[in-house]
């Protein structure tokens, strides 16, 4: 069973966690590369309200998620950290700029 599960396509395959890996990753990525053009732009509003306005729903759906679907593997538990602190960050710049 351990051999087809790791083998397979489906959700909790290692295909699946490949997939996901990739599809995150280039998104996060793709992200920082519009976060560095606002901050060049003088855009920097944007680049906030844009974070905020992802990472505040993600992190409250992981939450909500990992609290329903526990236990989960520990790279579900360090996606969530650092989407934590990417929210954090966000909330930060977002306070500098109104101050």
């Amino acid at each position: 069973a351990t051999a087809r599960k790791d083998a397979g396509s489906g959700a909790g395959s290692r295909s699946w966690e490949a997939e996901c890996l990739v599809v995150y990753g280039a998104l996060q990525f793709g992200l920082a590369l519009f976060f560095v053009d606002c901050a060049r732009a003088g855009e920097q509003r944007t680049g906030r309200i844009l974070a905020l306005a992802l990472y505040a729903p993600i992190v409250l759906y992981r939450c909500v998620t990992v609290a329903r679907q526990w236990p989960v593997a520990p790279t579900t538990l360090g996606t969530g950290v650092l989407e934590i602190a990417l929210l954090f960050g966000a909330l930060a710049a977002w306070w500098r700029l109104r101050a």
